[in-house]
């Protein structure tokens, strides 16, 4: 998590500004708005459930307003996509909300 700070800490572009930044996946989830106040230069935190929203949270990040979504809400964010198959039941399940493996390196485990 630490390390997530301190490549914020050193994000900048050529002539000294800054750009929009975003963290997003597991530690977001895990460290949401504290995220926002140790970082001032993060415009965006967003968790595993709410990437479907990143179009709709950076255009709100890059008009000035800092955009957090690090919800768990029990709704079904691949409803929009097209059926692949009318075969046997299928369902999409990405890693960050399926794992629960706690290899050492990993934190989604801990997230949820």
């Amino acid at each position: 998590t630490e390390k997530v700070y301190s490549e914020i800490g050193r994000l900048k572009r050529a002539d000294g500004s800054r750009p929009l930044v975003a963290v997003a996946g597991c530690v977001a989830q895990a460290e949401g708005a504290e995220i926002m106040a140790r970082a001032p230069a993060v415009g965006l935190v967003v968790g595993p459930q709410a990437y479907h929203r990143l179009p709709e949270l950076v255009a709100k990040a890059a008009n000035g307003t800092r955009a957090i979504d690090t919800e768990m809400p029990a709704t079904l964010k691949f409803a929009a996509l097209p059926a692949r198959r009318k075969v046997a039941p299928s369902a999409f399940l990405t890693v960050q909300e399926g794992c629960d493996k706690f290899c050492t390196y990993c934190v989604v485990p801990y997230t949820r």
